[in-house]
């Protein structure tokens, strides 16, 4: 091996001939490479560190390809991985990793959370949405439901305040909701809201059989209890009676949003050029994106089905996605600084969203008829596999609430 240096331009020779060279060599560098003439691997790893961190992602990449080959779920072919469960689509490197890796360490519940997430984004009729998406998520901290939808977020403006129930008290039952059921993995229909005679603004929420104990204890404090009613009924509520508030977009104010109401768009109106970071479609977004409080001075949690993205932007440093639909599911608590409070929840909470859905033809529902899910013409899908696998993914909801 061969060193010359000059001034800031290094150049190693190696024993079979080949050159390095690097045009950014000070002290620090020189001394380590003469100190490591001995061990050529180090040396590339220094003059050609990109070439190096790539040739070993390679390297990585292959052996767990060959790992794979004994996961229960994932199929390689060549370079490319499978979940041939669901269909021939190939499935994108950060998903089967990520699949894989939840594998090894046993968690059934997080595998069956990823293979649910894949069977939705298998009928996405956009192969670059497909294929971007799980990374995107990732990148900007959306968590996967057990169903495989995603959490995203968008923001709003009020519309029109609630006759019946204000926004305020909106916001308190849909955090309250989304905390005992996402985050605790509680039951909110074993819950009740209620308020003080004496401190009307301030709500809250207890377990059902422990509401009368409450009021004795308000009686002896010369205060009055106030029940609202029971947590799961006035969620519900909010998205089926016309007395609690409305919100809309900032940009159009043409569309009418309710929490529990799904919001849906043609998805041939939407555009779905990926490298048009801000278009046409119903946009949601990662926390961070909502921190700079653009488009509306309210934020919703919103569910969204992968088979719905329309549009996954390239860029590193963009968290804005477009979808033709997404359906709310709370209103976002932020803190002092305005940043959105966590909900504290992981890959794999558990929804029930699809559960109300009817999988017959286009799969559609009397109750949610501004919503369906299509079945694209996509070769590498067998449709009435993928019925079953919809049905099985209904029942799999199904049993949880039996449990």
């Amino acid at each position: 091996m061969k060193i010359i240096r000059l001034k800031s331009n290094l150049t190693v020779i190696l024993d079979n001939g080949k050159t390095l060279t690097n045009n950014n060599c000070d002290d620090e560098m020189y001394n380590y490479v003469m100190a490591c003439q001995d061990n050529e691997e180090e040396v590339k790893a220094v003059m050609a560190p990109e070439f190096y961190k790539r040739k070993e992602e390679i390297e990585t990449k292959t052996k767990m390809l060959s790992e794979m080959n004994d996961s229960e779920y994932l199929t390689v072919k060549g370079k490319s991985v499978y979940i041939e469960s669901v269909s021939q689509l190939t499935v994108p490197e950060d998903l089967a990793i990520a699949l894989y890796n939840a594998e090894q360490e046993g968690d059934e519940e997080l595998v069956q959370t990823y293979i649910n997430f894949w069977t939705l984004a298998s009928l996405n009729p956009d192969s670059r949405a497909r294929t971007n998406l799980f990374w995107f998520l990732n990148r900007y901290g959306m968590k996967i439901s057990s169903s495989g939808l995603f959490v995203a977020y968008r923001n709003v403006e009020l519309k029109s305040e609630g006759s019946d129930i204000s926004s305020d008290l909106a916001a308190f039952i849909s955090d309250e909701y989304s905390r005992i059921k996402f985050k605790n993995k509680k039951a909110p229909k074993n819950y009740t809201v209620y308020t003080t005679e004496n401190d009307r603004d301030n709500y809250r929420t207890c377990k059902n059989n422990q509401i009368s104990k409450i009021k004795d204890n308000l009686l002896e404090e010369h205060d009055q209890l106030i029940e609202i009613g029971n947590l799961e009924k006035l969620y519900k509520k909010l998205g089926t009676d016309d007395t609690t508030p409305v919100y809309t977009d900032s940009h159009s104010r043409s569309f009418r949003i309710k929490i529990g109401e799904p919001v849906s768009m043609p998805r041939k109106d939407c555009d779905a050029v990926q490298e048009n970071t801000c278009s046409r479609g119903l946009h949601v977004a990662g926390k961070s994106w909502l921190s700079r409080n653009y488009f509306g001075n309210r934020s919703l949690i919103v569910l969204v089905n992968p088979a719905d993205v329309v549009a996954v932007p390239p860029q590193d440093n963009y968290g804005k996605m477009r979808t033709c639909a997404y359906y709310p599911i709370g209103i976002a608590t932020r803190d002092d600084e305005g940043e959105i409070i966590d909900e504290n929840i992981e890959d794999g909470f558990e929804d029930d969203f699809l559960g109300i859905i009817s999988f017959e033809g286009e799969i559609n529902n009397e109750d949610l008829s501004s919503y369906s899910i299509n079945i694209p013409s996509i070769p590498e899908l067998d449709r009435e596999n993928i019925f079953e696998r919809l049905d099985e993914m209904k029942q799999e909801i199904a049993n949880r609430h039996a449990d």
